[in-house]
């Protein structure tokens, strides 16, 4: 799986990484739209996280605490 906490239909589909991995080198389409929906996922996910700061007042917060977390990617 890409990424075990994630709930998009690529990782909650169980494609694993190697997979992917496959896809790609083969050429094949699906390959991207699996990395496409990830991706998507994440940034709506962040996008949504946010917002939810800002409206309960708490960007300060959320902004190093976010950056944080990817910063260990």
């Amino acid at each position: 799986v890409m990424d075990a906490s994630c709930a998009c239909p690529a990782c909650a589909g169980g494609y694993s990484r190697r997979y992917i991995r496959h896809l790609f080198q083969q050429g094949e389409i699906l390959g991207l739209r699996l990395v496409t929906l990830h991706n998507l996922h994440v940034v709506l996910d962040i996008a949504s996280r946010a917002r939810t700061a800002i409206t309960r007042g708490a960007w300060d917060e959320f902004y190093p605490a976010e950056r944080a977390r990817w910063a260990e990617f």
